[in-house]
């Protein structure tokens, strides 16, 4: 084979070699799949928490023993650890919104991402590292209905956040939110 031919094949080679990879990196997507387990320190077990309240169960809501613990367990859940490793990092995380600010028809603004159906709206809420801040742009438009699954993607950033629904230990601005079902095979 002649050297112009062997510089063709090469140049061949490295050109569908370059396309390979160039497809290949358009299908990843940059903000990698976060689980809520993630967010809490692998040394940290919510259910340790609890340890001591099992009496709350026998007492009367009005009674100021149970009021008392209320107010330890929800300090606790408010004080929960967070995974300082993670503040900067690109993520992409599934769950459920609570609106805090909307705008036009039905679009929410903020809103505090939580891992379950009716978190925060019974009590006592989940705990910090369990709760993101999300803030969304003005304009973004919103990708269904206030009681949908969403996907959030965006830099998570460990920033706590405090509302009458419950404390966030982290805070995604600037995100990008898509309806769950749009995005699950």
């Amino acid at each position: 084979m002649s050297q112009h031919l062997w510089r063709w094949l090469l140049l061949l080679i490295l050109a569908v070699g370059l396309f390979l990879v160039g497809c290949d990196s358009k299908q990843r997507d940059p903000f990698p799949e976060l689980s809520w387990d993630d967010l809490m320190p692998p040394d940290w077990d919510p259910n340790d928490q609890f340890d001591g309240f099992e009496e709350a169960e026998e007492l009367a809501d009005e009674d100021p023993r149970a009021q008392e613990l209320f107010r330890e367990l929800q300090h606790i859940l408010d004080d929960a650890p967070v995974v300082d490793a993670l503040d900067g990092k690109a993520v992409r995380l599934p769950g459920f919104v609570l609106p805090l600010a909307e705008h036009g028809e039905g679009g929410v603004t903020e809103f505090l991402l939580v891992p379950y159906f009716g978190a925060c709206v019974h009590v006592p809420p989940p705990p910090a590292n369990q709760i993101i801040h999300v803030v969304a742009p003005e304009d973004a438009p919103w990708p269904g209905g206030l009681f949908d699954s969403v996907w959030v993607r965006g830099i998570l950033q460990v920033t706590p956040f405090q509302t009458h629904l419950g404390r966030a230990g982290y805070r995604i601005d600037h995100a990008q939110i898509t309806r769950y079902e749009e995005e699950t095979p």
